[in-house]
């Protein structure tokens, strides 16, 4: 199995070293650099650990074969720090099966092909991985299950969720401007329109009743709104 990321205190190594010692069944693998990375190590000579290898940074090359070569992506991360675990992802993208912490965000990504454990606990994640070990046509399955779940997050798809978050915003925004309760919807057969930058502040006249008073209150100069182009 497979740990890639940076050797600092959030990310639970001494969790996964604890579930390892003493395991020959497992072999681990530590992909990473950090403050704590000495530390780790002599931990790992406290604890016998003889089936970890830690390898410092690697190259994106390097990197990619070692995705390659392993069955289970681990990231036992034991704080919220832990936002997503892009590193899972890019497993799973090499055919890797995902074991992470029960953190929101990284069991996002683990959870639907994967399998979460509680965080900060050696024993759990050591039961989890036997479980894969100990069940080869379960982890073909996971695995093959996780390589096409990661066919559905590329990065054209980040995108174009972003892509609609913002417009949202934007509408919203210049709805709330104009005085309309709710912005009408884009023709669907012209998806590009023009509309006032909603962070132009409006022309006084524009906007009637309170808003409009306190804008003159505020001794705010009136300008013509700039325009963009949005689709």
């Amino acid at each position: 199995m497979l740990f890639v990321g940076q050797m600092r205190p959030y990310k639970g190594v001494e969790t996964l070293l604890a579930a390892v010692a003493g395991q020959p069944w497992l072999e681990l693998t530590l992909v990473g650099k950090g403050s704590e990375l000495a530390n780790y190590r002599r931990l790992a000579d406290r604890l016998s650990v003889t089936n970890a290898t830690f390898t410092g940074r690697l190259s994106d090359a390097e990197l990619d074969r070692q995705y390659g070569s392993n069955d289970v992506v681990v990231l036992p991360s034991v704080t919220r720090a832990e936002a997503f675990g892009l590193v899972l992802l890019e497993g799973m993208a090499a055919g890797c099966v995902p074991v992470a912490s029960d953190l929101p965000g990284v069991r996002e990504v683990a959870g639907p092909t994967g399998v979460v454990v509680p965080p900060g606990d050696p024993k759990a994640l050591r039961q989890a991985l036997r479980g894969l070990a100990d069940d080869e046509a379960r982890l073909k399955h996971l695995q093959v299950e996780s390589w096409l779940a990661a066919q559905t997050r590329t990065w054209g798809r980040c995108v174009t969720s972003y892509e609609e978050v913002l417009l949202d915003a934007v509408r919203c925004r210049y709805a709330r401007l104009n005085g309309f309760a709710v912005l009408p919807e884009v023709d669907e057969q012209d998806r590009r329109q023009v509309i006032g930058d909603p962070y132009a502040l409006p022309e006084v006249g524009m906007v009637a009743g309170p808003a409009n008073a306190a804008l003159k209150a505020r001794g705010l100069r009136s300008r013509r709104p700039a325009r963009v182009l949005v689709r």
